[in-house]
């Protein structure tokens, strides 16, 4: 026993539960009968050496080239959707580049029907509700990246209200300001809305109708 509790005090690694349960067979009636020792010593009785938990030092920022990428695929994600859907598109910029961004990502299996009945076989089709949360997420990032709206702000969006018209230009309020609009202040309660962000907006729409999210 006095064995185990010098080695347990010079321990080079962290104490869990793989070793516990080695511990638990070390002891078991079966481990006995093959090395023909009997072997008692209580794991809780040990007293191994504190490991401090090593911080990983996580980026602070979104690297280039993955930030392009991020957003080529949400802004064809987004484009590809509406156009399926028939929906008009805002972004024109990104319309000219859509074809060029074909060959870069799997098109979606989806089609008008199947989005109409999303609501019944969505349980049933795992692929479609992947593609159908592709582009929802996709819709929130490009909201998020272009607006720099804080998590609560986002959380706060009425999708079906959350685009207003102000003095020619067009906006996005987080949450519902009954006849208030001009009390709000912008990059705080408002964000200008350029044409991806409508297009974002309009996709989420359409999808939030069959999730039932709003």
């Amino acid at each position: 026993e006095s064995d185990f509790r010098d080695a347990a005090e010079d321990y080079p690694f962290t104490a869990n539960r793989e070793l516990e349960r080695f511990f638990y067979y070390l002891k078991h009636p079966a481990t006995k009968k093959i090395i023909e020792h009997d072997i008692q010593i209580d794991f809780d009785s040990l007293k191994f050496p504190i490991k401090r938990a090593k911080k990983l030092k996580k980026p602070t920022y979104l690297e280039n080239d993955k930030f392009e990428v991020l957003i080529e695929h949400s802004v064809y994600r987004v484009v590809e959707f509406l156009k399926l859907m028939g929906t008009p598109v805002e972004d024109k910029t990104a319309l000219t580049h859509f074809e060029n961004l074909k060959n870069n990502f799997e098109p979606l299996s989806l089609s008008p029907d199947l989005i109409n009945d999303y609501g019944i076989i969505r349980l049933l089709f795992d692929k479609v509700r992947k593609q159908i949360n592709e582009i929802y997420y996709a819709a929130c990032f490009i909201v998020g990246i272009y607006t720099g709206m804080r998590p609560n702000a986002l959380s706060e969006i009425i999708i079906s209200k959350c685009l207003i018209t102000e003095d020619g230009h067009d906006l996005l309020i987080s949450k519902e300001h009954k006849g208030k609009a001009e009390t709000l202040k912008l990059f705080d309660d408002k964000w200008v809305a350029i044409p991806i962000i409508k297009d974002a907006i309009a996709a989420a729409k359409i999808i939030g109708k069959f999730k039932n999210n709003d």
